[in-house]
């Protein structure tokens, strides 16, 4: 890189807005593993009182996923979308969104082989 494209790129106001929200989304990250912390701690209390996890903190806590992973998307350049406040709240769904199945889990019968190893390994 020459001088002159730093020097552009230092005083680009586009490159110091999203360090500020970089910033910021930092500090909220920061908070979310307090809120992560309470939601842990409730969720054991839950367990030894009633014997499972309460069904409505584990569908927040696919939510609360989903944001603490567009944080994480946002802060490291791999996305451009502002997480919540700027954007709307995640919807609930799979807990990792790149890697949601595409369809229902497929269930295999005892002493069969998963299709990937049927193709490589032949059968005796």
């Amino acid at each position: 890189m020459d001088n002159e494209a730093i020097k552009r790129n230092a005083l680009s106001v586009a490159a110091w807005v999203r360090i500020f929200f970089v910033g910021v989304f930092l500090l909220f990250g920061y908070i979310a593993l307090y809120v992560l912390l309470l939601i842990c701690l409730l969720q054991a209390v839950m367990v030894l009182l009633t014997g499972s996890p309460h069904q409505h903190v584990k569908d927040f806590v696919m939510q609360f996923n989903r944001y603490l992973h567009q944080i994480v998307a946002f802060v490291t350049y791999d996305s451009e979308l502002r997480p919540f406040p700027f954007s709307p709240w995640p919807e609930g769904g799979s807990a990792s969104p790149r890697s949601a199945p595409s369809g229902p889990a497929k269930t295999s019968e005892p002493g069969s082989r998963p299709e990937s190893m049927e193709e490589k390994v032949p059968r005796k």
